[in-house]
């Protein structure tokens, strides 16, 4: 009794710090679940096939077309097209994160983005 009695009064009837970081903790994760996180792997290739290469058609890294191969000078059979890493939270129209490695394009938080 004398403990309560003695204590000081910003202790008094207040929940304990753990229950309260508890609690903030639980209304995190629920929201995140209800934000709808989609996580998005793009690793696409081009694989021409037997006797063509693929060559670029034009300044874009990932526009390549199949070519029959013509000999003098070869090129690849397979080339990277896409290769993206992206964290949306789609019921919020969010993008978290969004990395494009071939292009080297890392983008962050932003709101309205649509979904590839």
């Amino acid at each position: 009794m004398t403990d309560v009695a003695l204590a000081p009064s910003w202790q008094r009837g207040r929940p304990p710090r753990r229950l309260a970081v508890l609690a903030l903790s639980v209304a995190l994760v629920v929201l995140a679940f209800a934000a709808g996180p989609r996580l998005i792997v793009d690793y696409r290739d081009l694989n021409c096939p037997e006797g063509y290469v693929a060559r670029p058609v034009s300044i874009a890294y990932w526009a390549v077309q199949c070519e029959p191969d013509r000999g003098a000078v070869s090129g690849p059979r397979s080339v990277a097209i896409s290769r993206e890493v992206g964290l949306f939270m789609t019921n919020a129209n969010v993008r978290v994160f969004d990395v494009d490695f071939i292009a080297g394009n890392v983008l962050g938080p932003a709101v309205n983005v649509p979904i590839r």
